[in-house]
């Protein structure tokens, strides 16, 4: 039988991390960075296919990038999620087509989930 109770563990305390990462950032008046700790956290949840995480992520992405600064990030988030874009977001201009960048981050999510499946 698989006891889910050390991974239940090793979520809390990931999150945990997440947010006194979050209040070091606000503390430290380095608010700026806080958008790449969201993608990051954006990242995690999409490898763990936790969509309950990945939802809030997404939506503390927005509220962050509404002034337009990082605001590709939020269509990086959902590429690797293989999730659309949201409809009123300005989508930034690729230097590769929509697609192919889509691909590389959903690719880039796969690969390190199997990575973690295979080591278990």
């Amino acid at each position: 039988m698989n006891d889910a109770r050390p991974y239940a563990r090793w979520l809390r305390a990931s999150e945990d991390r997440m947010h006194a990462l979050r209040t070091e950032l606000d503390v430290a008046g380095l608010t700026a960075m806080t958008p790449a700790l969201e993608l990051a956290a954006a990242f995690h949840q999409a490898v763990l296919e936790d969509h309950d995480g990945l939802s809030a992520a997404l939506s503390r992405l927005r509220e962050l990038t509404q002034n337009g600064d990082h605001a590709f990030y939020i269509d990086i988030a959902h590429f690797m999620a293989d999730l659309p874009p949201p409809a009123e977001h300005t989508a930034p201009q690729w230097l590769d087509s929509e697609h192919a960048t889509l691909k590389r981050w959903h690719e880039f999510v796969t690969a390190r989930r199997d990575f973690l499946r295979n080591r278990r």
